[in-house]
């Protein structure tokens, strides 16, 4: 890992003083992606072969959008997500296969609306492997990845940013990642710990996911940065939401704005045109949220745990628009904005939204079996065993 950070920066001075400007982006891409390749040669391999076969199924840039075939690459794209608990896909370990699923679906759909055109298969290959963002996102739209490039040169304003960015991340991941990962397994991994134990494991746990996964997006961000391209953000401090609509605007930005597109407005507008369903949106903002969550849980991996962690997610989203509807709706205007601006009610709904989000983690990290039983053991009603294998 020092090498490669050593390797990185002598390619930077390379980048920034030797490599002529019209070079830059063809040269980021063309070294990173041989490093990628070098570390994860059949992911990387499987999913640039797969970038090729969606380039050619997709229409030409020019002619008239097609649907069929962008339908038929989403039909593939989602097999291919369904199939990764088989063996075959176990072993062959593709890494980043999600996230470049879901760049490939954002080009057919936008394609076939006829809201994008993709001139050329090598920027195609580069903004699906793009290789700071290849194993953990961020989710980039295609337009906005390729209008965010300026390899032109590296101000100051850029430098200090990615540089502070990077270092950001790297002190979550010596300081605090670690030693969270550590309490939280010890807890988990304890039969006879108490409830106390098991509740400071599951809250350790809860900030270990966060700090892991916004510290790989600190250093996507920065590197990326440093080299010209500027990608989205991907956090927001989430876990000080006050709601849980306001903690998927805040948690994994892309991914939510992905899934609002592609999944719930989508699915919205067809549970719509149904006559029954039409003249009931809060049925339908219910249920287009729940299912929404639930496909957010499978793509995380095909368990019924991660399932139903969706399916909790989803549960507590459409809580949240009923609440909204049938209880603040109801309220003068002056009285909801006195609950709005309170700053005790926002403290104590924060307290709530975190609360339910760390609990839903318990099925993020257990098998569904084992999931129940720790919930058990948080309660006080058992000293559960729970054994330390994730789902």
């Amino acid at each position: 890992m020092f090498l490669l950070g050593v390797a990185t920066l002598l390619f930077l001075a390379v980048y920034w003083t030797i490599v002529p400007a019209p070079w830059r982006r063809a040269a980021f891409s063309a070294t990173s992606i041989a490093v990628l390749a070098a570390y994860f040669p059949v992911a990387a391999g499987a999913i640039a072969l797969l970038t090729v076969l969606v380039h050619l199924a997709l229409a030409p840039s020019g002619t008239r959008p097609d649907w069929g075939r962008a339908i038929a690459v989403v039909a593939g794209c989602v097999a291919l997500l369904a199939a990764r608990g088989s063996e075959t896909m176990t072993a062959l370990r593709l890494l980043g296969l999600s996230y470049a699923v879901f760049r490939l679906i954002h080009v057919a759909v936008e394609r076939a609306r006829g809201r994008l055109a993709v001139e050329g298969l090598l920027p195609f290959l580069e903004y699906v492997l793009f290789p700071p963002a290849f194993l953990s996102g961020p989710i980039e739209r295609y337009d906005e990845f390729q209008r965010s490039i300026d390899v032109s040169r590296l101000d100051l304003d850029a430098a200090f940013w990615g540089t502070r960015r990077i270092l950001f991340g790297l002190a979550k991941k010596v300081f605090l990642v670690g030693a969270l990962e550590t309490a939280a397994e010890r807890g988990f991994g304890d039969a006879s710990a108490s409830a106390g134990t098991a509740w400071l494991a599951l809250f350790s746990y809860s900030l270990y996911v966060y700090l892991d996964f916004s510290a790989y997006c600190d250093l996507a961000l920065g590197i990326s940065r440093l080299f010209g391209f500027r990608l989205s953000e991907n956090f927001r401090w989430p876990y000080l939401s006050a709601d849980i609509g306001e903690f998927w605007r805040r948690w994994h930005i892309t991914l939510s704005l992905w899934l609002r597109d592609y999944v719930y407005l989508p699915l919205s507008v067809t549970l719509s045109e149904s006559q029954k369903l039409r003249r009931r949106p809060l049925l339908i903002g219910s249920a287009s949220a729940i299912a929404t969550m639930v496909a957010c849980g499978l793509w995380h991996g095909n368990t019924p745990s991660l399932a139903f962690w969706g399916l909790g997610h989803g549960v507590l989203l459409a809580g949240h628009q009923l609440y909204r509807q049938l209880v603040l709706g109801r309220l003068p205007a002056k009285r909801r904005k006195l609950i709005a601006t309170n700053p005790f009610y926002r403290i104590a709904a924060t307290g709530v939204t975190l609360f339910c989000v760390t609990l839903l983690w318990v099925f993020f990290r257990f098998p569904l079996g084992e999931s129940w039983r720790f919930l058990v053991k948080l309660f006080f009603l058992s000293s559960a065993v729970v054994s330390t294998a994730p789902s």
